[in-house]
């Protein structure tokens, strides 16, 4: 009996997804700006109750601690391809990384205009360590470790090459 009821009580173990994660916030925040004196615990009791669920207190507040700052996250979230997504990873050169992913989506549409090969791996490391020395500190210590390496130009490439690669629209539409 010991068993039985010990395994009875046992949570069931679930994973959600960060748009489940930021719709059951947004549903907490909506009840608060309805009702001002909304407390997180009693609305999960009642959530809860309602759902089926059972979500635990810990687990929502820090999921309301993490979406603090909800707009950039809400346009992250809300894409199509995160649908499944479980954890948002932060490289930590995002800023060079945009524009310089910018300055490529412009200069190779305008090589495929002309009929030339697009960008090569030598003018992306080119371009990065110019980035790199325009956009940070070089005496910051947490900075000074970037390495335009090979691995991280193929990195690059294979996590932007939709965004950089005019032709990979073409393809995607002709599936």
């Amino acid at each position: 009996m010991n068993q039985e009821a010990t395994q009875k009580r046992k949570r069931q173990r679930c994973s959600y997804t960060y748009k489940e994660k930021l719709e059951l916030i947004m549903e907490y925040r909506n009840a608060c700006e309805m009702d001002k004196k909304v407390n997180l615990k009693p609305w999960l009791q009642d959530k809860n109750n309602r759902d089926g669920t059972s979500l635990a207190y810990m687990t929502v507040f820090k999921w309301y601690k993490q979406f603090k700052d909800m707009d950039p996250l809400a346009e992250i979230i809300t894409n199509n391809h995160t649908n499944s997504l479980k954890r948002i990873r932060r490289r930590p050169y995002q800023e060079l990384e945009k524009i310089l992913v910018d300055i490529l989506r412009i200069r190779n549409k305008t090589l495929l205009a002309k009929g030339l090969p697009l960008s090569d791996a030598a003018f992306i490391k080119s371009r990065a360590e110019e980035l790199y020395a325009d956009l940070y500190v070089p005496d910051d210590d947490l900075n000074k470790d970037f390495k335009c390496s090979v691995g991280w130009i193929s990195r690059f490439k294979e996590r932007h090459k939709h965004d950089i690669d005019p032709t990979s629209h073409e393809l995607s539409f002709m599936r």
